[in-house]
């Protein structure tokens, strides 16, 4: 009888393949640090990018729940290859780069300072952070609302908890208006502001 390959394996080939993961991996990310949660984050942003400019890969020193971890540059390439960075002067690892090294999850964020949008990868060993792949990227502007409920379901478990910070005050919740909201901001705002968007 034909042996059928189902469960992770198979679909950790499937989301190796997603062009995002592609490009973490490209980047230099190594494939035992991309963890099996982060390569599904991945898939799921993949569908609302539109372009990838550039990456910036960091080295993490020290322990990041205590505080003390460090974040050095290892290599940069596309828009941002030879930009000076902060860690540079500071290599104190904090702000979104730390939350997303404690958290280990990967995260898709807009610069506070540049308003550049971002998806930053962390890079785990033995529930260690060791890097982080920060990939340059243009999402879509909007989506359509089922595309955009798969991204937000798929991310963070951002759609439950969109839909609960509604349904507090609202007595449904609409699919339809989250194809009238800027994908960036579904991804980054936080829930409770997003949510006035369905207000009545």
């Amino acid at each position: 009888a034909k042996t059928v390959t189902v469960g992770i394996s198979r679909s950790e080939d499937e989301l190796i393949r997603v062009p995002l993961t592609v490009s973490a991996l490209a980047a230099g990310a190594p494939r035992d640090r991309l963890s099996y949660r982060a390569l599904r984050a991945l898939a799921s942003l993949d569908h609302a990018v539109e372009e990838i400019t550039g990456y910036t890969r960091y080295r993490i020193e020290g322990s990041v729940p205590e505080h003390t971890a460090t974040i050095h540059v290892v290599d940069g390439g596309g828009d941002m290859a030879g930009l000076p960075s902060r860690t540079a002067q500071d290599p104190a690892l904090k702000g979104i780069k730390h939350r997303v090294a404690f958290e280990q999850e990967v995260t898709a964020a807009r610069g506070r300072r540049d308003g550049r949008t971002l998806v930053l990868v962390p890079e785990t060993k033995d529930k260690q952070t060791t890097g982080l792949t920060l990939l340059h990227v243009r999402f879509a502007d909007r989506l359509p609302p089922a595309d955009a409920r798969r991204l937000l379901e798929g991310y963070r478990g951002r759609y439950g908890a969109l839909h609960d910070a509604v349904t507090e005050t609202e007595s449904g919740f609409r699919d339809e208006v989250l194809g009238d909201v800027p994908v960036i901001d579904l991804l980054d705002q936080p829930v409770h502001v997003l949510a006035e968007h369905w207000r009545t």
